[in-house]
């Protein structure tokens, strides 16, 4: 492939939810020597194809010669968003390389595309990602530089590998997301953990990011949930309009939805402001979501884990709810 040669845009037309636009992805591996991931952001597609009960997915892997065929039910995902979203290999060095393009859902016309037979008119896209009705969930976090980062609390700054070969065991370009109330505490010593937040399915999810690095730009992307590719994707991609990341000193507000159609999984999150280096340098984490109605407790303490950062917890279940009956 030429490299000097534009990325790769895919256009679709924006479908209904469930009876939308369906896509076909062939997958295929050429190379040699490598294992590669596809992944396409906002959109889901069966681990098996034609089962109805099959987990949805966001990412295949394949292998050296291997071929597969995501089918995406819907362009513009469940949430029912026009704009450009993001597909891409999970493998940093091969992103560096070019391996990413556009996936653009269009809601209107264009002479260019010719319509799916029975599927002449384009339905409207959602006013919103999240439903009204909603359970709102709200995060305050920041995006800091933590140069005092060890990678083992214990271990001595660097391990001597041979005469003339060393493994640094801190980073003093680290960088951490944290939950507001947080900082206090990180900024004393404590060591954090990697940003892991709990949400229910079903919920709205807004997170309200400030970065207060001192030099790099930060963006949070939740890019296994629901969102608005042209609002909170966390990037800034082909013709969606605005800028989504945050200069230092900045902050704006991320909005995602747990949508039921993905059920109980688990989202990574991570940044867009520098994506070659600031993830690596450990501005990462999760959004965990639960089933509905759960509640969650610190297995030690017993302490309320709502809205708070936490890697382990006691998932309480609300068996009133409905299929939590026999859980």
């Amino acid at each position: 492939m030429d490299r000097g040669a534009p990325p790769l845009v895919l256009l679709v037309h924006q479908p209904q939810v469930k009876l939308g636009d369906p896509i076909l992805v062939r997958a295929l591996v050429g190379s040699a020597n490598e294992v590669h991931t596809w992944h396409v952001t906002g959109h889901w597609f069966p681990m098996e194809r034609y089962a109805t009960t099959a987990m949805p997915r966001s990412t295949v892997h394949l292998v050296i010669g291997e071929r597969y065929d995501p089918a995406i039910p819907a362009a513009g995902g469940p949430q029912q968003m026009a704009g450009d979203y993001l597909y891409y290999s999970g493998r940093a060095s091969h992103f560096a390389e070019g391996s990413w393009g556009l996936f653009r859902v269009l809601d209107k016309a264009d002479a260019t595309l010719q319509p799916l037979p029975g599927r002449t008119e384009i339905p409207q896209p959602a006013t919103s990602v999240c439903p009204a009705d909603a359970p709102v969930k709200s995060f305050n976090v920041v995006a800091m530089d933590y140069p005092a980062m060890k990678f083992n609390a214990k271990a001595p700054e660097a391990i001597e590998v041979d005469f003339e070969r060393k493994i640094l065991m801190t980073n003093p370009d680290a960088k951490i997301y944290a939950l507001e109330e947080d900082t206090a505490k990180v900024a004393s010593g404590a060591q954090p953990m990697p940003l892991t937040l709990r949400v229910n399915v079903g919920d709205c999810v807004k997170v309200n990011l400030k970065n207060k690095m001192k030099a790099s730009k930060a963006s949070f992307s939740a890019i296994g949930l629901a969102f608005d590719p042209k609002d909170s994707q966390g990037a800034n991609v082909g013709n969606n309009a605005g800028d989504q990341t945050i200069a230092p000193g900045g902050e704006r507000t991320y909005t995602y939805y747990a949508d039921p159609f993905n059920g109980e999984t688990t989202s990574l999150v991570w940044d867009w402001g520098n994506v070659m280096t600031n993830p690596r340098d450990g501005l990462f984490g999760a959004i965990v979501v639960g089933p509905k109605g759960a509640k969650y407790r610190d297995p030690k303490t017993g302490a309320d884990l709502t809205n708070k950062n936490a890697w382990a917890a006691d998932v309480i279940l609300d068996h009133s709810m409905p299929g939590m009956e026999n859980r």
